[in-house]
C-alpha cells in the first residue's frame, strides 16, 4: 500500500482517499441548503429590521412668530 500517485503526493502522504458518490451527493446537498436558507433568513431579516426604516423628519418649527 506504499503506492504513490503522481500528481497528488499530499494525499497519499495523509493517507486521504477519494469520496464515493453518496458522500459527495450529501456534501453538495447540504451545501445548496445551507446556502438557500441563509438567503432566506437573509431576506427575512432585512424586511422586517426596523432600524433600516426611513424616519419621519422633524416638523420645522419658526420661532420668529
Amino acid at each position: 500500500m506504499t503506492e504513490r500517485r503522481e500528481g497528488r503526493p499530499w494525499s497519499t502522504f495523509f493517507g486521504f482517499v477519494p469520496m464515493s458518490a453518496s458522500v459527495l451527493g450529501v456534501v453538495a446537498t447540504l451545501t445548496l441548503a445551507y446556502l438557500v436558507v441563509t438567503e432566506l433568513a437573509k431576506r427575512l431579516f432585512y424586511r422586517f429590521d426596523l432600524s433600516r426604516r426611513p424616519r419621519a423628519e422633524p416638523a420645522l418649527v419658526d420661532s420668529a412668530v
